[in-house]
């Protein structure tokens, strides 16, 4: 998988979950027991981290120069949202049921692989200048 592509599906996958989840996070917040404002806030942060990744992407569309920080923020962003995913199970667990456990399990584990996948991948080629674009 070529490293632009990388932040590409970071990107979409933030972006969809996002628009989805705040289109339905009244539906969220019953289905998994949670309070209406915490499903927001779940919905607000992916597609606050898909609109940035998307603009990484827009970046390296034209050039890497410069982008090497920015990616490195973006992989610290997905590690830290790995933790408050994880913290947000020991703390919802006694109110919260399997479903939205579940859905932070989930979460935690997509964006915690997504960040070893863009610090094993994109790191290194912004590191040599490869963009991952065909010429």
């Amino acid at each position: 998988m070529q490293p632009r592509n990388i932040i590409l599906f970071d990107s979409l996958a933030g972006l969809s979950v996002g628009i989805a989840s705040i289109l339905i996070y009244p539906f969220i917040a019953e289905l998994h027991n949670w309070t209406p404002e915490f499903a927001l806030y779940v919905a607000m942060v992916n597609l606050g981290y898909g609109c940035y990744s998307g603009i990484l992407t827009l970046i390296y569309r034209k050039t890497t120069r410069g982008l090497l920080p920015l990616v490195v923020l973006l992989i610290i962003a997905n590690s830290a949202w790995t933790g408050q995913c994880l913290t947000q199970i020991w703390y919802i667990s006694s109110t919260s049921n399997w479903t939205g456990v579940g859905h932070l399990l989930m979460e935690a584990v997509f964006v915690g692989v997504l960040a070893f996948v863009e610090a094993v991948v994109v790191l290194p080629a912004l590191r040599k200048g490869t963009s991952g674009q065909s010429i």
